[in-house]
């Protein structure tokens, strides 16, 4: 379902399910040759979204069920940061310019997260319980959300999550 490329078009994570394991994980590839250089994670559900960090240093990906956000160092090929209380699936996952996370999940809530990856805030949508989509202006001042039902999309200030205005 998830399929992300590095900003310097160097690198392919893609969420895959392994047959041989019967789990989840992130498969990275040489964006060029097209060779699988490792393979992260044991997720226990489908990987919904990916996200490359600026540096392309970081993967993030958002996992269906009530299973939360995971971090993955590409050098390591290792997780290293979860979050893993949510309450419904997460498909919206998006990296800011300083390297702070954002994601949304069905559960109605917008997370922001520091560039060490922990939680620094979370409300509310005002849209509803079903946030789709989630992305950073290029500037990081400001975090657009959209939503399934209704059909909405919602402006969030990226330094504290008040909103700005919904379109």
């Amino acid at each position: 379902y998830a399929a992300a490329m590095s900003p310097d078009g160097q690198l392919v994570a893609a969420g895959g399910w392994d047959a041989r394991t019967g789990r989840h994980g992130v498969y990275l590839f040489d964006a060029i040759t097209g060779t699988l250089k490792a393979r992260a994670g044991d997720f226990e559900n489908v990987i919904l979204n990916l996200a490359l960090s600026p540096n392309g240093r970081y993967v993030a990906a958002t996992l269906g069920g009530a299973n939360g956000v995971r971090v993955i160092d590409v050098g390591l090929a290792k997780e290293i940061a979860a979050d893993r209380n949510y309450a419904a699936r997460s498909e919206g996952v998006s990296f800011a310019p300083d390297g702070g996370l954002f994601t949304v999940a069905d559960d109605g809530y917008l997370r922001a997260y520091d560039s060490s990856f922990r939680l620094t805030a979370k409300v509310k949508t005002k849209g509803g319980n079903y946030p789709y989509s989630v992305a950073v202006h290029p500037n990081g001042k400001s975090v657009a959300v959209g939503h399934v039902e209704p059909r909405s999309v919602e402006v969030y200030r990226a330094a504290d999550l008040a909103i700005e205005f919904t379109a």
